[in-house]
């Protein structure tokens, strides 16, 4: 009898260490396993961020090169503008110049020297 319940106790010791080491191993890799899904995760968040960032920073240089563009046509707008006045204001001193010259000489022509 002692026997025999020697050896039934020393097949329970073996089964349970069997099945501490299966559990040990199943519990492991499911570790194993939610440390990958986590690494995974985290590496599309930050993906995801650089992605985003990149866009952003994307937008944000064309709204920067459509403002200087922007600034650009204004400035030369104004140049133009500033341009056509100063030959507009010569023009008009040249053809008052002219009417004056022919009033002139409309006036000493009578006189004839």
């Amino acid at each position: 009898w002692y026997r025999r319940n020697l050896s039934i106790r020393r097949f329970a010791s073996k089964v349970f260490s069997r099945l501490r080491r299966k559990a040990l191993t199943v519990s492991i890799h499911g570790w194993a396993e939610v440390a990958r899904e986590l690494a995974a995760r985290e590496t599309r968040y930050l993906l995801q961020v650089n992605d985003f960032q990149r866009k952003r920073k994307r937008q944000a240089h064309l709204l920067l090169l459509q403002a200087w563009h922007r600034e650009a046509k204004a400035s030369a707008d104004a140049t133009r503008t500033a341009r056509l006045r100063k030959v507009f204001a010569c023009w008009r001193l040249a053809s008052q110049e002219q009417r004056l010259l022919q009033k002139y000489l409309q006036e000493c022509a009578p006189i004839s020297f």
